[in-house]
């Protein structure tokens, strides 16, 4: 039961992400600003992430494969927060 929680919270954090990283990326690319355009690509990567281990959790994967894919997810946004 607590899974399908943490998965639906999960999801809906994706979803917002989702939705307000197409924008900032349209806008990005609309107006030709370069930061809002990697702004928006990495609210689309954590909303990738999010859905990486929601699904994680509501199949039962082992914590470790889902958690690896949110962790090299992670340090790829910190190696390319600079930009």
């Amino acid at each position: 039961m607590s899974g399908a929680i943490a998965a639906t919270l999960l999801v809906a954090a994706g979803l917002y992400a989702g939705v307000t990283g197409a924008r900032r990326l349209a806008r990005g690319l609309r107006h030709a600003q370069a930061l809002d355009v990697v702004r928006g690509i990495r609210r689309l990567v954590i909303a990738l992430a999010a859905g990486a281990v929601a699904g994680g959790v509501l199949t039962g994967a082992d914590p470790q494969v889902f958690g690896g894919r949110f962790r090299l997810t992670a340090s790829g946004l910190v190696e390319s927060g600079p930009m």
